[in-house]
This record gives structure tokens, C-alpha cells and sequence, in this order.
């Protein structure tokens, strides 16, 4: 609604659950174009097509992509800029990565992330929008949705905001300053990633991880115990019921997905990794 400004097609890489939700709610204002062609759909969303050889609509104002997707496990570590035409605004969800690296603010016209994985807790979102992006909204878009109007009232609201979520969020903000900041997070997700993959690649095929290994997450890795499948087996069932006994909490992952998943946010310590990997061994 804010950036499409009377074009009928606008970029989507689509590599997991949201961003195919989001291609699909774009199907409302216009007519998205996948890039990639549906390769990742077609690879269960494990891989991409080399992005020389993205289709992208030069017409189209901008592209979107997710930059992790959490359901599915998959996370751009090095999301090829180069590609995109020049005049063409980069928009990425960070919903569930953000402050988690650094991020080149020279390459992206818009980034959004909902506050809940890493920065607050659920009921905000950040927006960052580039000010040249700014006012060129549909006349029907709502009030709520308008960058505009807030960019205007740098300290007044159409409405009262979400005030405890953001106020916590602030507390989380400083307490992260003091633990040392961006260095220290993207260091602890790296460590925290690492020690879980190195495991899992070491057990021979007992639990498999089948994302490309350039784009496994950081953030959400999903496996399987046993060969590739869909939908949960008896043994991994037993493997939710003894990891929750022993603290191990949510390691189920989504339906649609079945398996395992880890979910590794800014607050998960590595101790929890240690004693993870420590309670997966033993299964084994």
C-alpha cells in the first residue's frame, strides 16, 4: 500500500511459510512475481536457484524477501545485493534475525520486524523506511498503515500506542548495550548455531538437517531423526515427551513441517545448546 504508488507487479523471493504468506497477500494489490520461479517451493524450502539467475520485473518498485524464516529454517548469511536493480527499494522482514547482525542500511529501502523474538515481547513492530519512500501511500490506504502520518508526528500518535511493550522493549535495549551489544549477539548466535550443526552433522545421519548449508539458520534449525519425512514419527514423539521432562521446552516443530526445531533468539544462553546437544547424544 505505501510503495506500489499505481504499479501492477511488485518482486517476492518466497523461501519458507511467511514469505509464501506474504507473496499470497500481495496477490490483493497486485500481481506478484516469484523471482525464483518456485524453485524453493519446489525444493521443499531448502535451497535457492543462483540468484544470477533470479527473475526479477525491472518494471516492479521493489522486492520483498523474509530474511529467516523460522518455520522452515532458512536464513540469507549473505543475501546477494548485487542483484537487485538500481532505483528498485530492498524491503526484508528481520522479523525473527534482527539484532542478531549487522545490518548495511545503505542497501535496503524498508525493514520490518516484529518486536517478539529478539527485541520485546509480542504487540509491536519496528519500521525502518527510507525518508525518498516515504508518501507515495494509495489514497485508500488507512490511516494505521500510512508511513506518512507517523513520520509527521515524531512525538504524537493517531492513537495511543502499545506503551508496555515498547517501554520493555527499552529495558531490553539497554540491558543488551550493557552485555556488550551487536558484537556479543551475533557472536553468541554464531557460537550457539554452530555447536547445534557440528552435532547434528556428526551423528551419521541419525538426525538430519537437508537445508543448503549456505542458508541454514542461525537463528531456527529444523531437523529430523532418521531419513527425510513429513509429519512427526513414534521415535521423535518420544524425543518431545524425555527432552520436556528433562526442561527441554517447544523442540516440536510446526505441523505443516514436522520434526524437530530449535529456536536459538537473543535470549536462549549457550548453556542451553550444551545441554541439548548433551540430552541428544544420550538419546541416540
Amino acid at each position: 500500500m505505501n510503495l506500489l504508488n499505481g504499479h501492477k507487479t511488485a518482486n517476492y523471493v518466497t523461501t519458507g511459510f511467511w514469505g509464501d504468506q506474504c507473496f499470497d497477500e500481495a496477490k490483493k494489490y497486485c500481481t506478484p512475481n516469484e523471482v525464483d520461479g518456485g524453485f524453493a517451493r519446489a525444493s521443499a524450502w531448502r535451497n535457492l536457484p543462483d540468484p544470477s539467475n533470479w527473475k526479477i520485473d525491472p518494471t516492479s518498485p521493489y522486492l520483498v524477501y523474509v530474511d529467516n524464516e523460522t518455520a522452515n529454517g532458512f536464513e540469507y548469511n549473505n543475501f546477494p545485493f548485487e542483484v537487485i536493480p538500481e532505483g528498485m527499494a530492498l524491503v526484508a522482514d528481520m522479523s525473527s534475525n534482527i539484532a542478531t547482525k549487522p545490518i548495511d542500511w545503505s542497501k535496503y529501502g524498508v525493514v520490518y520486524a516484529g518486536a517478539q523474538k529478539n527485541l520485546g515481547p509480542s504487540g509491536m513492530t519496528l519500521v525502518v523506511v527510507r525518508d525518498d519512500l516515504i508518501g507515495k501511500h494509495r489514497k485508500d490506504t488507512p490511516y494505521m498503515l500510512e508511513w506518512k502520518l507517523f513520520a509527521d508526528s515524531p512525538v504524537q500518535f493517531f492513537n495511543t500506542p502499545a506503551t508496555w511493550p515498547i517501554y520493555v522493549a527499552g529495558l531490553n535495549f539497554k540491558y543488551m548495550l550493557k552485555e556488550g551489544g551487536l558484537s556479543i549477539q551475533t557472536e553468541k548466535a554464531k557460537v550457539r548455531s554452530h555447536m547445534l550443526y557440528s552435532y547434528i552433522d556428526s551423528t551419521e545421519g541419525y538426525y538430519l538437517n537437508l537445508v543448503d548449508k549456505k542458508y541454514r539458520s542461525r537463528i531456527n534449525a529444523v531437523f529430523t531423526i532418521g531419513p527425510d519425512h513429513t509429519g512427526y514419527t513414534a521415535i521423535e514423539n518420544k524425543f518431545f515427551k524425555e527432552s520436556t521432562s528433562q526442561g527441554l521446552q517447544q523442540l516440536k516443530g510446526l505441523p505443516a513441517y514436522g520434526g524437530l526445531r530449535v529456536n536459538m533468539y537473543n535470549a536462549m544462553p549457550i548453556e542451553g545448546i550444551v545441554k541439548l546437544t548433551a540430552f541428544m547424544e544420550k538419546f541416540r
